[in-house]
């Protein structure tokens, strides 16, 4: 019970586990829940310092990890391949059991075929979420196929990719099962968009519930169709439509959107008028019955710009007109509206209200806060 109330203060989990041991029985796999592993070959970073894998290994630690990222430090392109083992690594490795969370920087898939199943089916058996950061690999099939080896998996995060520079195989992979796929989609600047038709062939189709996706082109429509009887949240950036005309969104289709939160990337938020217009072309096109909210996404230091976009509250009392919502500001940044103290989030809405910005209203506006 007492070590409950630590789980986010490793400093004095670590002082608990040198008490007697008990304690450390307790505390062991709090502090080895999250281990990085660096890009050179020899040393690992753990929470607790740096540490060789071989000595978690003899340890018995490697089975507490459940949140594992591979980071690449500054390396550019694919840089995790087989040839990142040492011998004994496969072996270190492959005792990652339990790991739920796994995060990949640099990774270059094409590199680990055939046989990459070799290198990652301990993780079958309980992988939840996956993030690649720049992946590289040799055709979208290789990816799909990566994907496919976790029939568990709900979450997905890939952020740019590149091309991989290993030899292409002599055949395509066959999927190995349909991954769950029923949890977060997030796509940066990806538009492999066989990927998803192979992955969407396998499946039978996608079940995500929330989807954030910024330029990945022709993906869109065919993501969203895909998820349109589970698809609950989208986030949806203004800059995207404004570079792309020809890619307006329809969201008739989205049966259980409750939620559409609206990201501008491209300046301040009064300046542009285009970005009201996108919206004002989109937000029409929503045909879900359970529709209730519609949030505004900007980073914290974007707060007093909000105190002056006239031109937004215009645009979204039009769109309350068309149809009614509850209004949601999202700040993106480690400061969190709970741990207001000086209460500027209230000051904000007061100064709004003065405006005569929130009039159209039928409830106050609700402020979250979101990590970047």
């Amino acid at each position: 019970m007492i070590v409950a109330h630590f789980l986010q203060d490793f400093e004095t989990l670590k002082a608990f586990s040198l008490t007697c041991r008990s304690w450390y029985v307790v505390v062991a796999p709090h502090i080895h829940r999250a281990f990085v592993l660096g890009r050179r070959k020899d040393l690992y970073r753990a929470r607790g310092g740096l540490v060789r894998l071989s000595e978690l290994h003899e340890l018995n630690l490697i089975p507490f990890t459940r949140d594992l990222q591979v980071r690449r430090w500054g390396w550019p392109g694919g840089w995790f391949g087989p040839q990142a083992f040492t011998p004994n690594g496969l072996l270190h490795f492959s005792a990652f059991t339990n790991v739920q969370v796994l995060k990949i920087q640099g990774m270059d898939i094409g590199r680990f075929f055939p046989g990459i199943e070799r290198y990652f089916h301990q993780f079958s058996p309980t992988l939840r979420s996956l993030s690649l950061e720049d992946p590289a690999c040799r055709s979208p099939q290789q990816l799909s196929y990566f994907l496919s080896l976790f029939p568990n998996l709900d979450d997905i995060d890939i952020r740019g990719s590149y091309p991989s520079e290993a030899p292409i195989p002599d055949t395509q992979p066959v999927p190995f099962s349909a991954p769950s796929l029923q949890g977060r989609l997030t796509l940066h600047s990806f538009t492999m968009f066989q990927t998803w038709a192979h992955l969407i062939e396998l499946c039978g189709g996608l079940r995500f519930r929330y989807m954030a996706l910024y330029n990945v082109g022709e993906c869109t429509p065919t993501l969203l169709d895909a998820c349109s009887e589970t698809l609950e949240t989208l986030r949806f950036y203004e800059s995207d439509r404004i570079d792309n005309p020809s890619l307006t969104l329809n969201l008739s289709r989205l049966k259980a959107l409750r939620s559409l939160e609206v990201v501008n990337l491209t300046g301040r938020i009064w300046e542009p008028i285009t970005h009201c217009n996108v919206i004002k072309r989109v937000f029409p096109t929503i045909k879900s019955p359970v529709f209730s909210e519609f949030v505004i996404v900007f980073l914290w230091n974007q707060r007093n710009d909000l105190l002056l976009a006239s031109a937004l509250f215009e645009t979204l009392r039009t769109l309350h007109r068309v149809r009614p919502f509850k209004l949601v500001f999202l700040f993106q940044g480690w400061y969190s509206p709970s741990r207001d103290e000086h209460g500027v989030f209230e000051e904000m809405i007061e100064s709004m209200t003065a405006k005569g910005f929130l009039g159209f209203l039928d409830s106050p506006p609700t402020i979250r806060g979101e990590p970047l």
